[in-house]
């Protein structure tokens, strides 16, 4: 997963590969202190056979903000991500 922030930082792309391809869609979210909610709204590109469902998901951040981690539930089953800085 690849998460790309827009200039307002609250805003911007996510990347999912799957395994025909990547999946690439636009989020929006508010900021609660070190905590992004966000949504998944619009499908950038996707390969023809991966299905995509709008998604809530949440990031946080760690004060110096080196290292995060990514939560989502989605049709019943629960996925979390350690992130790091490319």
């Amino acid at each position: 997963m690849t998460i790309a922030f827009g200039a307002d930082r609250k805003s911007g792309t996510m990347t999912q590969t799957a395994k025909s391809g990547d999946v690439v869609v636009k989020f929006a979210g508010v900021w609660d202190g070190s905590i992004l909610r966000a949504v998944t709204n619009e499908v950038v590109s996707k390969p023809p056979k991966v299905k995509w469902d709008p998604e809530s998901f949440t990031l946080q951040f760690s004060e110096d903000g080196r290292s995060g981690s990514y939560e989502c539930s989605a049709e019943g089953k629960f996925y979390t991500a350690q992130l790091s800085p490319l």
